[in-house]
């Protein structure tokens, strides 16, 4: 089965969408307007003297250039020389008067002749805590399952909806847009291109979000749905995502993992151990690391399905792990964190420890990290930078009550980052711009953005 994702083509474009507020010119000149949430980021001590902006190419070369500088305060920032033929990430950061950057920036993958002549808006926050994002959408998630459709839309929806009424939130336009249905519940959600796909335990239907048209889809050969509805979706760089049951916090164990390629076809692989409450990350050049949520002492703690394989294959230098809910995210292309989740014992469950796979060694391949401030299950965790500017990562979870916490973790510290509301379990994905989203507890959207 493949799923067939349809692209706008146009001459101006924001990710794959065309936008119709920007008119091609011929002009080198343009404007960003920038964006902030409830609070006045700019005069907050310490306070930001001027901003700069740049274009970040998305071509190999990582090429930045300066476009355009203001003093503070102001809104906006006059752009010059905008290279027509360009395209890339437009970045803004505003400095303090010992030139250290305290607001940061970043708008969607465009390209730039398309805002020559035109007003561009930015979204900027203070780096290393959270900002509600404006104009909140129109319901309450409770635990939903979240996605990045088409590089510009958020999309939320509640697993136990059986009508799958989806959020999508706008950040072009930072405000929630037409509310879609998909008619089954989507305790796992996946997008490729304008599609959505929910999955649930009796089927997948998608929705393009074109057309808003919906169907049904037919699963391939090898397991079913059922074996993988409730699982996480990881993305892979190579434009390969994969839905993985075995992350899953109830049900039955599988080993069943549902593989979308970058051309849309469809198929399964299988684990070697079934899982029940593992966790998942995709490490460059390695492929998908499944490590956690078996107890069974004859299996590895850990195994990995490389890109295009059938069946994974067990990390046999990592013994037997039983932890159920932790976060897992590559910090390198070695290494994979594993925090937050819980382990069982005769006394019930216990926090798990934060621990780092090296995927590479043959002996004494799991190192400690801090333990966190609370025990959080379940957990997702992204890659960010900290103030020194070494890898971090952001873990967002839930305690024993489903209140949810942010905490940043790095190799000597774990430092809980203060929620601008509180929430009930509420979950967490990367954005397309910078940083990561949080979502549920409430209507706002919150937005964490590292160093």
């Amino acid at each position: 089965m493949r799923l067939n994702p349809r692209l706008v083509v146009a001459s101006c474009l924001v990710g794959s969408i065309a936008v119709g507020a920007f008119a091609c010119s011929t002009s080198d000149t343009g404007t960003i307007a920038l964006v902030a949430g409830e609070d006045d980021v700019f005069t907050a001590a310490p306070a930001c003297t001027s901003v700069a902006v740049s274009l970040l190419a998305d071509d190999d070369s990582g090429t930045v250039t300066q476009l355009g500088t203001a003093a503070l305060p102001t809104s906006s920032v006059a752009l010059s020389d905008i290279p027509s033929s360009a395209s890339g990430t437009l970045q803004v950061a505003a400095t303090d008067s010992t030139g250290t950057v305290q607001v940061r920036g970043a708008s969607l993958d465009l390209s730039i002749g398309g805002i020559a002549g035109e007003t561009l808006d930015v979204y900027v926050q203070r780096i290393g805590q959270t900002s509600l994002l404006p104009n909140p959408i129109s319901q309450v998630h409770v635990a939903p399952q979240l996605a990045i459709s088409d590089g510009r839309y958020i999309a939320a929806v509640d697993p136990t909806d059986a009508g799958a009424t989806v959020d999508l939130y706008d950040l072009l336009a930072f405000a929630p847009t037409t509310s879609v249905n998909i008619a089954r519940a989507a305790t796992s959600l996946v997008t490729s291109g304008t599609l959505l796909v929910a999955i649930d335990p009796n089927g997948a239907t998608y929705v393009d979000l074109l057309d808003l048209t919906t169907s049904d889809i037919d699963a391939p050969t090898g397991a079913t749905f059922a074996d993988v509805a409730g699982g996480e979706t990881v993305y892979a760089p190579t434009g390969v995502s994969y839905v993985v049951g075995a992350t899953r916090q109830t049900g039955a164990a599988t080993t069943a993992v549902l593989v979308i390629a970058a051309d849309g076809t469809t198929s399964f692989s299988q684990l070697v151990t079934p899982r029940l409450g593992a966790s998942a990350a995709y490490v460059t050049g390695r492929g998908l690391v499944i490590a956690g949520g078996s107890a069974d002492t004859a299996s590895s703690g850990a195994e990995i399905l490389g890109e295009g394989a059938a069946t994974a294959t067990a990390i046999a230098t990592v013994a037997t792990d039983a932890t159920s809910g932790a976060g897992a995210v590559a910090l390198d292309g070695e290494t994979v964190l594993l925090a937050g989740g819980v382990l069982p014992g005769d006394g019930g469950l216990t926090a798990a420890p934060s621990r780092v796979i090296n995927l590479t060694c043959t002996a004494s391949c799991v190192s400690s990290w801090p333990a966190l401030p609370e025990t959080l299950d379940p957990t997702s965790a992204f890659l960010v930078k900290t103030t020194a500017g070494a890898p971090g990562v952001l873990l967002v979870g839930d305690d024993a009550q489903s209140s949810t916490h942010a905490v940043l973790l790095d190799a000597t510290t774990a430092t809980e980052i203060t929620l601008r509301e509180p929430r009930q379990s509420a979950r967490a994905v990367v954005l397309p711009t910078q940083g990561v989203a949080i979502v549920g507890g409430t209507t706002d959207i919150e937005s964490y953005l590292g160093q």
